[in-house]
């Protein structure tokens, strides 16, 4: 409810993948985007296989979810087919040759036209508040 009204509030949809089965949620995440931005609130969407974002059926639904940001953030796609991903993220080949291996911490982010490679280092004082179960 503060979303549309009050403003300056953040939705964060994770595991976007389990989300985007259903044709009408996706709509709704894009008229959220669109309408957030004029009571300065956000959506961060996130997902960690680009690929099921891709699936025919799906994909005609989530391209727009990639163009409608002011900010994104790519890492290490995995395998893909690299002309669609490229394509739906807006990527050309030099931005794609930045995250096309798996390097922990490193992330293209795009703002506008402008492209920054980020290295991101959790502190070692945050270090315990990750546990040691999953990942690396």
């Amino acid at each position: 409810h503060m979303f549309f009204t009050a403003g300056n509030t953040v939705v964060e949809l994770d595991e976007l993948h389990e989300i985007v089965k259903s044709s009408i949620v996706v709509l709704y995440i894009r008229s959220f985007i669109k309408r957030g931005r004029k009571k300065d609130s956000d959506v961060v969407i996130a997902s960690q296989n680009i690929d099921d974002l891709m699936l025919p059926g799906i994909i005609e639904y989530t391209r727009p979810l990639f163009s409608i940001p002011t900010h994104s953030f790519f890492a290490y796609p995995g395998k893909v087919d690299t002309k669609q991903f490229m394509s739906v993220a807006n990527l050309n080949d030099t931005e794609y040759n930045l995250i096309n291996k798996s390097n922990r911490g490193h992330f293209l982010y795009c703002c506008g036209s402008e492209r920054y490679m980020l290295h991101v280092i959790a502190p070692p004082y945050k270090s315990s508040l990750f546990g040691t179960a999953g990942g690396n």
